[in-house]
């Protein structure tokens, strides 16, 4: 039997073991090939039946634990993977694999610092194979340890050279800490030396545009769709910065890969795709049934249901309704946190770009690490502990880039931070926070016909964004209620109109003397890496607040919906 399962003649294994079963049903070995031949034959439900039988009858195999916790992987089961490889190590299995599959398991599972540890231990046992090490990577990454992540992924490099997927893990951690040039340095030698990787190409692409090389980003994208692996949304991000309406070859090709699409995230990246081509080619109505058809493909994809942020929401405000922010004390020496937030789209980018051009603020851009910092303490939604409330401080700090710590100030804009508000009085009470506001068809329209990831899944449905959008503002009432003076709201119309007037007043409200720089934002040689960076890169206008306009036929019933109330107190 062991002859046929290491070459691979999974049927003729599985008649064999449960021929042999017939005779000794109670033989745990057979029970371990049964289940071997199942796994190998895709069933895995019958795999995972025979190898829970096999560990009944003999339950100090490792093989059998290690066996089964493949297979809870493979069905995302994680919570039994990481019992069961916890079991076949301590039935005596020691070896890299046992410990990477450990990692997998607790990674899968959310539990990412358990993840670090057991990743960490794989590399050892086994410190010349470049998989530990870009595992390690990548777990640092997603828990957005970039500084580490980077470490892992040169290991990995180091190790396999030639393999043009660290260079691109190197250059995107790079990129998403906001060191735009150095993520430059490392991606451009790849694209040269793997002219035929779309997804090196995409990434150059993205990086030029958020330092303002629009022209050289579109090239980098047109090579990118030129290549034979090109994706669909290598295809969607080269359409978002070019005008289509002289692509004509391009925009075919989308659309035959859309008559031919049925994965949802493709049927998605496709559909916002010709939605731009259509509004480049003045077919608004077009363009309307492609938004809508991208979103609901975002939508069935990510199964989002209105209810789990309602209730989220419902939480936050009701566990902070006793929250108290505590006085600034010398613990909170350092530099000054800003917190620019809002509504996506509101206007968030372009008050990071004015803030950049001020000497004393180091911009960090979008970053994840108050998010991370507070599910990590355990809080999740709930009024902090004091100790949880040290733990966010510093785990927090602990995740920004160099630059930001040893500068006098520096923004994090992510604008959903504003659901964290009650984090960031309680554990930074030195803290500035800028409301970024703007009308309210502007914000959820933008949202709509934006591409978002998974964590917008509300803009996929114009009642689900109205409802949203509400909900967003009772919260911010409710924060401005419960913190008075800690929140200053920042309209985009009133900026756009008279820049000078609103930067100076913004400028005073955070403690910065007036710098002229302030009014040239377009010049900022900050890195933008979100759907406002060609905005971002224009002189202050005014206008953008009014394009919803043109689709008012179409989109104008539930648009009519929003109001925009005062959220001050």
């Amino acid at each position: 039997m062991q002859a046929q399962f290491n070459r691979g003649d999974f049927r003729g294994l599985q008649k064999r073991s449960l021929r042999a079963l017939k005779k000794h049903p109670e033989h745990a070995i057979l029970h371990g090939f049964a289940g071997a031949s199942y796994a190998g034959l895709g069933n895995l439900d019958r795999a995972i039946s025979h190898y829970k039988r096999a560990i009944h009858l003999k339950d100090d195999m490792p093989v059998f634990y290690n066996d089964l916790g493949v297979l809870y992987l493979q069905s995302s089961e994680f919570r039994h993977a990481t019992l069961s490889f916890q079991k076949a190590i301590e039935c005596g299995q020691d070896d890299a694999a046992i410990w990477y599959r450990l990692g997998l398991s607790l990674q899968g599972e959310g539990r990412l610092r358990e993840a670090f540890v057991q990743f960490s231990n794989a590399l050892s046992k086994a410190p010349t194979e470049p998989i530990y090490a870009s595992a390690l990577g990548n777990a640092f990454e997603k828990g957005g340890f970039f500084n580490e992540a980077i470490g892992s992924f040169r290991v990995a490099k180091m190790l396999e050279p030639e393999n043009p997927i660290h260079d691109l893990a190197i250059s995107r951690c790079l990129y998403g800490q906001g060191e735009g040039k150095a993520a430059l340095e490392a991606i451009e030698p790849a694209t040269i030396k793997h002219p035929d990787k779309a997804v090196l190409h995409n990434l150059h692409m993205a990086i030029l545009g958020s330092l303002g090389e629009f022209k050289k980003s579109q090239n980098a994208g047109r090579r990118a769709v030129q290549c034979p692996d090109a994706t669909a949304a290598h295809f969607y991000n080269f359409v978002l910065y070019h005008d289509m309406n002289s692509e004509g070859e391009i925009s075919k090709v989308i659309h035959e890969k859309l008559n031919d699409a049925s994965d949802l995230q493709d049927l998605r990246a496709l559909h916002f795709a010709m939605a731009k081509v259509s509004e480049d080619n003045d077919d608004l109505s077009s363009a309307y049934n492609h938004f809508l058809a991208a979103n609901k493909a975002q939508k069935q994809a990510t199964g989002y249901n209105f209810r789990s942020d309602a209730a989220v929401f419902s939480q936050i405000s009701q566990s902070f309704l006793s929250a108290q922010q505590p006085p600034i004390s010398d613990e909170h020496l350092g530099p000054t946190p800003i917190f620019i937030l809002g509504m996506p789209r509101s206007g968030t980018t372009l008050t990071e770009a004015i803030l950049a051009r001020h000497p004393e603020v180091e911009p960090v851009g979008e970053t994840s690490a108050l998010l991370q910092a507070t599910l990590v303490s355990g809080a999740g939604g709930r009024l902090p502990t004091p100790e949880q409330i040290d733990f966010i401080r510093q785990d927090y700090i602990s995740r920004l880039p160099d630059r930001a710590t040893s500068a006098s100030y520096f923004t994090d804009k992510m604008p959903l931070n504003f659901r964290l508000i009650g984090y960031i009085a309680m554990a930074f009470p030195e803290a500035k926070i800028i409301h970024c506001r703007r009308d309210a068809k502007a914000v959820c329209w933008s949202n709509f016909k934006t591409s978002f990831q998974d964590a917008l899944s509300y803009a996929c449905d114009p009642n689900d964004i109205v409802n949203y959008y509400q909900m967003y503002e009772r919260l911010m009432s409710f924060w401005h209620k419960r913190f008075p003076n800690f929140i200053y709201d920042f309209t985009y119309e009133a900026l756009t109109g008279q820049p000078e007037q609103n930067i100076r007043i913004l400028l005073e409200t955070l403690g910065l003397d007036w710098n002229e720089d302030c009014l040239s934002p377009e010049q900022s040689s900050q890195m933008i890496n979100t759907a406002s960076q060609k905005q971002a890169r224009q002189k202050i206008y005014t206008g953008s607040s009014d394009s919803w306009r043109k689709y008012e036929a179409y989109a104008g019933d539930w648009l009519q919906k929003l109001e925009t109330p005062p959220v001050g107190p």
